[in-house]
């Protein structure tokens, strides 16, 4: 008899949780589909909101777990990593990582080179979030000719702290360093991307010096940048003369 009463009170018990999981999950995305954000959003055919909105209309109305949003989401992404799985889910070639720890009911928004942002489990803020920290990173106006005078400035600044000869290669760690110094506001997920961006433009002459960069195997202190993975971590920056190069 005790044994029966105790299957009982299991299961109604159980029940009660997985009709509570529904009507939240409903509420949530029901909240979802109303926000401002998604009728704010720009409406660019290759922008990152278009496609998290464009989500967000499809599994409004279904109950469905977070982590099936989001690897769906994952999945959507031209640009993801196919092998995004629950818990762990990677944007833009892995440069973005979003890890969820169920039992702690939070998730870990982590870009990398850039500082990790601890988030409840509330699916609209998070979401919105990712898409905000992908905005910062990716979609910013580049600026090449002040971006190379930066790098170049903080360079021979290194140099002459140091007392090192003219077009000795340094540590990148060091620069991004000294440009933390020299700038108003540095992120140094920023200056990945736009490093990236500045090698694969070609154009890396200044003061008719040559921008140069070299590799290291000590992950710590390089930075793998953003498109250019396949050839590992830049450890080493330097300038020189154009007949020198």
């Amino acid at each position: 008899m005790y044994l029966k009463r105790s299957h009982g009170h299991s299961t109604r018990k159980n029940q009660y949780a997985r009709n509570w999981r529904r009507q939240k999950t409903s509420a949530i995305f029901g909240r979802i589909s109303q926000h401002t954000f998604l009728a704010k959003t720009p409406r660019t055919s290759s922008s990152f909101c278009v496609e998290a909105r464009t989500i967000f209309r499809n599994y409004a109305h279904r109950k469905i777990h977070l982590q099936e949003l989001l690897n769906t989401y994952a999945q959507t992404r031209r640009s993801a990593l196919p092998l995004s799985r629950h818990p762990r889910y990677t944007f833009r070639q892995g440069f973005i990582r979003l890890e969820i720890a169920d039992r702690e009911f939070t998730a870990r928004l982590v870009p990398r080179d850039g500082e990790e942002i601890v988030l409840g489990m509330d699916v609209h803020p998070l979401v919105e979030r990712l898409v905000a920290e992908e905005a910062r990173i990716f979609r910013r106006q580049f600026q090449h000719d002040q971006l190379l005078r930066s790098i170049y400035t903080a360079y021979l600044a290194s140099l002459k702290a140091e007392r090192r000869p003219d077009g000795e290669e340094i540590p990148l760690r060091r620069l991004t360093n000294r440009l933390a110094k020299n700038l108003n506001r540095f992120a140094a997920d920023e200056f990945n991307v736009d490093l990236s961006q500045l090698v694969k433009s070609g154009k890396l002459v200044v003061d008719g010096r040559r921008m140069h960069l070299n590799h290291t195997r000590q992950i710590k202190q390089g930075m793998l940048l953003h498109g250019l993975e396949e050839g590992g971590y830049v450890g080493f920056i330097s300038f020189k003369k154009e007949e020198e190069s």
